[in-house]
């Protein structure tokens, strides 16, 4: 059985999502999930958003990476090594910063 390159560190026991990123892929599951795998060579690209919340000035960032046909989500506050899982993913992969703009200008 393949052992995975990175495992994504929780923050909380109560956050049920597990990512695994292999030489090949990243693979998430979680309990109201099902299995979803990208592989690291659909990748297109990636955006990192700084969030903060305007009544407890809490602040995170969310890494997105993109494909041809869907999108996964890594936020700071549940991973420990949010880090680490941020470089393997964006690896040679180009930073979308005009997407990153568009982001941040429609979403607060």
């Amino acid at each position: 059985m393949e052992s995975p390159k990175l495992q994504g560190q929780k923050r909380s026991k109560l956050y049920f999502n597990k990512i695994d990123i292999y030489e090949d892929r990243m693979e998430a599951k979680g309990i109201f999930m099902p299995r979803k795998i990208i592989l690291r060579k659909d990748i297109l690209r990636w955006t990192e958003i700084n969030r903060k919340h305007s009544n407890t000035g809490l602040s995170w960032l969310e890494f997105t990476v993109y494909t041809d046909k869907t999108q996964y989500m890594i936020n700071s506050l549940h991973w420990h090594n949010y880090n680490a899982m941020k470089a393997e993913l964006s690896a040679d992969k180009p930073r979308d910063t005009a997407k990153e703009q568009k982001i941040a200008n429609s979403f607060w």
